[in-house]
């Protein structure tokens, strides 16, 4: 196991906002990533949305303030036009996540980390919850 997570929008909305209701396993994650026990990435194509939603809920400078921190702790993939063609190859779900799962895929990333892993269901990346994560870990 390389110890290493892709985490989905809403997993990364989470970290940042207390009312979600997955805000207290994804702060475990994060834990995790600053006590180097756990190497997490986002995809950069992720990052606006994300900003977005946060401006709306914190503000444009406490936005820019977790933004900046979200991306010094995070590994941020690129997402190029290769990406984007295998992306849209796979053919099934959305464009989004069809890219997490080539960034997941092509970094060999343990997990997806996703509210939501029936959609990732053809991925060779295993999609799990942060709190079936934390449980795996704890093991």
């Amino acid at each position: 196991m390389n110890n290493h997570v892709f985490l989905d929008i809403d997993t990364v909305l989470d970290l940042a906002i207390s009312s979600r209701k997955g805000h207290r396993a994804a702060i475990v994650l994060l834990d995790a990533v600053e006590n180097d026990s756990l190497r997490a990435s986002v995809c950069a194509t992720d990052l606006p949305n994300v900003s977005s939603e946060l401006e709306g809920f914190m503000g444009a400078d406490d936005a820019l303030l977790y933004m900046q921190a979200l991306v010094e702790a995070l590994d941020v993939a690129t997402v190029d036009e290769a990406v984007c063609k295998q992306a849209l190859a796979l053919g099934e779900g959305s464009f989004a996540t069809r890219v997490l799962q080539v960034c997941a895929e092509k970094s060999n990333a343990d997990y997806v980390i996703t509210s939501n892993p029936a959609a990732f269901k053809k991925s060779n990346i295993k999609a799990i919850d942060a709190t079936k994560l934390i449980r795996l870990q704890a093991q």
